[in-house]
């Protein structure tokens, strides 16, 4: 799930990771402002890619697994309970 903020409104909308990976040029935006860790040379190399993200996430934060904090974001596991 993958909420952005225009005009006084809110939008939420499922994404998979190909459309993530599609959109993020603009979805970097709102990663860089989630995990201000992750510089911009971080967020290029991640390209949309939820392998290198989760990765990166553990490099810069020192956790064992990035895969909740990714899947919270994109909104995976959300979408999981609904299934």
């Amino acid at each position: 799930m993958v909420t952005w903020r225009h005009g006084g409104c809110t939008v939420v909308v499922q994404m998979t990771w190909t459309d993530i990976e599609a959109a993020w040029p603009q979805l970097s935006r709102q990663a860089a402002a989630k995990w201000k860790k992750l510089s911009d040379a971080d967020l290029s190399f991640v390209s949309g890619n939820r392998n290198r993200l989760i990765g990166k996430l553990e490099e810069r934060y020192g956790v064992d697994d990035g895969a909740p904090h990714v899947d919270e974001w994109s909104g995976f596991e959300a979408r999981l309970a609904q299934q």
